[in-house]
């Protein structure tokens, strides 16, 4: 899955949950939604990255603190990224006080004290609560994963490079010539990297630096590495991907970063294959083959 197709997915599950107006509900349609967040990847790491960067003490939600903030927009303005963090461990706070303390709890709109100061009706703080505390959240997750995107675009060309100009189809492939070529590449591109990396899971391909600079854009993924898993496939299954997945998947936890899998093959398939596999890991095919682009199924 590309990150436009993340994104698109994030909107979908919002446009979705603001159009709940249950107060019965609430809690669990809110749930429901940062469970999908969780559920992909990318986006856990993100959350996962904000918390660690703005880690708020739990007496500040147990004794409804707020220091010097007393409005919604007070703590936006002031500092966005701790305003966004705030939101989601208060809201992860109150979301395992509703488990340890049982079924019942207020509506999180509720036990969120600014928004009482701003509207009356219950209809009305309810969508104040997804517009001016959820919304911010989506919207930093949206920003960092655009960033990451910028990695992709990069690889994306080199994809196009590839298949355009025939420049490594003639050669007798192996994976080490493959990844020479994509190193030389993103070298040629100013795109600092280092090239297989020691872990407890085997040795990664390229581990992208945040510090490079792909025309003009500074490359950065929330300041983690990026990590790329390259495979020569003769025949391409939706079983090799898979596998090919689960490593990636293991360096990436290791590391707390980000990454792709480039698939290089020959198969006609190839692209039929990788779009059939549903997977919020961004999957790039490169196809090696003689056939035309018209030709293929």
């Amino acid at each position: 899955m590309n990150i436009d197709n993340i994104i698109d997915k994030i909107e979908l599950a919002y446009d979705h949950y603001l159009r709940q107006g249950s107060e019965i509900m609430f809690n669990t349609f809110t749930d429901h939604f940062f469970d999908k967040l969780d559920s992909m990847p990318s986006c856990k790491l993100i959350l996962e990255d904000l918390e660690s960067q703005h880690k708020i003490d739990q007496k500040v939600f147990e004794e409804r603190i707020i220091s010097e903030f007393f409005y919604d927009r007070d703590f936006f303005v002031s500092d966005e990224q701790y305003y966004v963090s705030y939101c989601y461990q208060y809201y992860k706070f109150l979301r395992n006080r509703q488990r340890t303390q049982g079924n019942y709890l207020n509506p999180y709109f509720k036990e969120v004290i600014w928004t009482d100061k701003s509207v009356n009706e219950e209809g009305d703080r309810m969508k104040l609560y997804k517009t001016d505390y959820v919304r911010p959240l989506v919207n930093y997750i949206i920003d960092h994963l655009k960033d990451e995107s910028l990695i992709l675009h990069c690889l994306l060309r080199y994809k196009s490079r590839v298949e355009r100009f025939k420049t490594i189809q003639d050669l007798d492939l192996t994976e080490s010539i493959i990844q020479k070529d994509l190193a030389l590449y993103l070298f040629d591109n100013g795109v600092e990297f280092s090239k297989e990396d020691d872990t407890c899971n085997g040795r990664l391909d390229f581990r992208i630096s945040d510090a490079s600079e792909h025309y003009g854009a500074i490359l950065k993924c929330n300041n983690k590495p990026f990590v790329v898993e390259t495979k020569l496939m003769k025949k391409v299954t939706i079983g090799l991907i898979r596998k090919s997945i689960v490593q990636l998947k293991a360096y990436m936890n290791q590391m707390s970063s980000y990454g792709c899998l480039v698939v290089f093959a020959s198969d006609d398939n190839v692209n039929d294959i990788v779009n059939s596999i549903k997977d919020d890991i961004t999957i790039i095919p490169i196809y090696l083959g003689k056939t035309l682009p018209s030709k293929m199924h």
